[in-house]
């Protein structure tokens, strides 16, 4: 199978188009997400997809194999997600989950470990969990936000430690009796993984109202390429060792499959 890079590129511009209040960082985030997602539909052939939570990425992440995939999008807060879907295609929703090719989550088994056991009770073959990279520099520049604005973190910059590391989440992985094909990083821009937006901490160290709507940019999906193509240095260069990958990535993934 391939990847259908048209596909591919229109779930991108829609992201870069509708998505833009999330900011630069998020939205590289997705850029790079929902090709690793293709990739790996491209290569293993899965026809049926579950995100195992979506309250970080609302399930934005999956339009790229959305129409080439049955996806299904499990949370506790499913009607609610339904219901505030922007996308012109439409995975379907669910609070009760069923079992399918291929199930991932991303950025929630840090904060809770008993999701992956979970996810491999509804896969049938094939699992993918990603975490935010401790070791990036913004976890340090995340930890002073809280310790000096006091604000209760609800980024997903949280949770153990142990488990946003390499070692930790392949254990994790392991533990719940699956087989790695696969361990990488993706997402690494040439900025800190802060976990805040700036006019979040603007808000909370009382340099603009509380109350203030979060502003969207106006770029062009054309403009957002040219500023991606200012960061994507580390993320576009095999050759780099990954001694540097392993500090700039602002996430890692595990892919693996039941024994």
């Amino acid at each position: 199978m391939k990847v259908d890079a048209l596909e591919l590129e229109a779930a991108r511009k829609w992201i870069c188009e509708n998505l833009a209040h999330e900011g630069v960082g998020t939205l590289y985030e997705r850029y790079m997400v929902v090709e690793l997602l293709d990739r790996l539909r491209a290569k293993y052939g899965f026809k049926s997809v579950c995100e195992y939570g979506c309250e970080i990425t609302k399930g934005y992440d999956n339009l790229p194999v959305l129409g080439k995939c049955d996806v299904t999008l499990y949370d506790a807060e499913a009607k609610r997600y339904a219901k505030e879907w922007q996308a012109p295609k439409r995975p379907a929703f669910t609070d009760k989950p069923g079992t399918y090719d291929f199930v991932w989550s991303f950025a929630l088994a840090q904060m809770r470990p008993g999701i992956v056991k979970e996810m491999v009770a509804h896969s049938k073959r094939y699992v993918l969990v990603c975490v935010p990279n401790y070791w990036n520099p913004g976890t340090f520049i995340h930890w002073f936000y809280h310790r000096f604005s006091q604000a209760a973190c609800t980024h997903a910059e949280r949770g153990s430690a142990r488990l946003r590391t390499v070692a930790g989440v392949t254990r994790l992985v392991r533990q719940a009796g699956l087989r790695i094909l696969e361990q990488g990083y993706v997402d690494l821009p040439l900025i800190p993984d802060i976990g805040f937006s700036l006019e979040e901490a603007k808000r909370e160290f009382g340099l603009a109202p509380k109350d203030k709507p979060i502003s969207s940019a106006t770029k062009s999906y054309a403009e957002w390429l040219k500023t991606f193509e200012r960061l994507w240095f580390v993320e576009k260069n095999p050759w780099l060792p990954g001694s540097i990958k392993s500090v700039a990535a602002h996430h890692i993934y595990v892919f693996a499959e039941k024994g």
